[in-house]
C-alpha cells in the first residue's frame, strides 16, 4: 500500500508540475494531456521498479507449441 502511494504522489506532483508550467507559457489543451501522460508513464517505471525489486522478476516466457 504504501508503494502505491509514493508512486501516486510523484505521479501527480508531475502532472501538476508539468501543467501548471505549460499553461502559464502559453500552451493549450495538448500540452496539459501530454503532462498527464507523461506522468503516468513515470508512475508506471515507477511501479515497476517497486515490483521488481521489492517482489519478484518476472519472466515472460513464449510457448510455441500453442501457436502452432
Amino acid at each position: 500500500m504504501e508503494y502505491e502511494l509514493i508512486s501516486r504522489v510523484i505521479e501527480k506532483i508531475i502532472i501538476f508540475y508539468l501543467a501548471i508550467t505549460s499553461l502559464l507559457l502559453g500552451y493549450g489543451l495538448i500540452a496539459v494531456v501530454s503532462a498527464f501522460f507523461i506522468g503516468s508513464l513515470i508512475r508506471l517505471g515507477i511501479s515497476l521498479f517497486f515490483v521488481i525489486t521489492r517482489y519478484t522478476k518476472s519472466q515472460f516466457n513464449f510457448d510455441r507449441s500453442s501457436v502452432l
